[in-house]
């Protein structure tokens, strides 16, 4: 969708405007996941003690691992051009196309680090607005916790409703919501509550534009 908007309101080709919202999806994950793994690595011992949070901890990890792997392979396309799944790309001259193509806008980008370092920082303040925003949602809904609180697990929580499973991550958000702001000792009926407001705010920003 954000392609196809990209497409008409600059008039580039769908190519390009498909690496852009690909740049710009990896930036953002990237400053997710980091932020996240930062905080996990400061609270490495709050995140042991409680088992319920073992498995979020894991999948963001396989996540993380995945999506660097991805980068690499991107990054290093020429050097991988040898294994198979390049040459089933290659059978496909369609599909050859588009490959190169995104390929070539990628190498552009890579060659003007100070655009990425400024998208990064964006998305940085994006983040932690994120997390300003939930913690006073929460003092509205007098939930009784600090702002380290959800520093702790609000990166987490967003770093894995950001996997595409369910349309907007509408569901994985707060069962996330529920179990992580649990340990800290939130009732799941005050949690509930302030992850559907989030999601409800995101959409009303995203339909003003």
């Amino acid at each position: 969708v954000r392609a196809f908007y990209t497409t008409r309101a600059t008039g580039c080709r769908k190519t390009e405007a498909l690496a852009t919202v690909l740049l710009d999806r990896i930036s953002g994950m990237f400053v997710v996941y980091s932020v996240a793994l930062i905080v996990m690595a400061i609270n490495v011992d709050f995140f042991l003690s409680h088992w319920t949070l073992h498995l979020p901890a894991l999948m963001m990890l396989l996540m993380i691992g995945a999506g660097t792997t991805l980068w690499l392979l991107i990054c290093n396309a020429r050097r991988f051009k040898h294994w198979r799944v390049f040459n089933l790309i290659r059978q496909r001259p369609a599909l050859e196309r588009v490959a190169r193509n995104l390929l070539e806008v990628f190498e552009l980008f890579r060659q003007r680090p100070d655009l990425i370092l400024r998208a990064t920082l964006l998305s940085l303040l994006a983040q932690i607005a994120l997390i300003v925003e939930c913690y006073f949602l929460g003092r509205s809904l007098q939930i009784d916790l600090n702002f380290a609180g959800y520093l702790m697990v609000v990166p987490l929580i967003m770093s894995l409703a950001a996997v595409p499973i369910t349309p907007g991550g509408l569901g994985v958000r707060e069962a996330l919501s529920v179990t992580m702001l649990g340990t800290l000792g939130v009732a799941s009926v005050r949690s509930l509550p302030m992850s559907l407001m989030v999601y409800i705010t995101g959409m009303l920003w995203s339909i003003v534009g």
